[in-house]
């Protein structure tokens, strides 16, 4: 899991995370022109890479879009509220007026695998530099995978030779 739960009722980040966001701060927004690897598009479902689709019928809520717009230069922003009140409908809307390239990952139950989470954190990326990941994929293809350090290391290293920011939305 990505993070637990104190005594507080707080959240925690666990380390290796903790280290990705320390390393390099990044933002969302996905063209969804390119078409991943085959090797990659075998391994993960690209539709959970899409930005949702905004409803005709959305109340805005600009204030809190304003706030996200804040938090752009930030390396953390964190929406949270219990199921049903609008968190991915708010980011979707947001997405739409962001100037800042957008990778998104919508996640669920099977995706608390790390290599597995890799995978679409590494397609998300794609989808806005067609480039990013390619480090990481080689080492998937691997016939012993290295050390969870080594593939976040190359990530971050990638990630960093990016001249523009990027949003990156990890959804659920």
């Amino acid at each position: 899991m990505l993070t637990s739960a104190t005594p507080t009722g707080r959240f925690r980040i666990d380390g290796w995370f903790e280290k990705l966001l320390s390393e390099q701060e990044y933002l969302l927004y996905p063209p969804r022109t390119h078409i991943l690897s085959t090797t990659m598009a075998a391994a993960i479902l690209t539709t959970k890479l899409y930005v949702p689709p905004v409803r005709a019928k959305l109340v805005s809520r600009s204030r809190l879009i304003q706030r996200l717009n804040g938090g752009l230069d930030r390396r953390l922003t964190l929406v949270s509220a219990s199921a049903g009140f609008g968190k991915t409908t708010l980011l979707s809307e947001w997405s739409q007026s962001c100037k800042r390239p957008i990778a998104w990952v919508s996640l669920d139950e099977g995706d608390n695998d790390l290599l597995h989470f890799l995978s679409y954190v590494v397609g998300a990326l794609q989808t806005v530099h067609a480039e990013l990941g390619e480090a990481v994929l080689a080492a998937f293809q691997s016939p012993q995978a290295p050390p969870v350090e080594s593939l976040l290391t190359a990530q971050i290293n990638e990630i960093a030779e990016v001249p523009d920011p990027i949003v990156h939305v990890l959804d659920d």
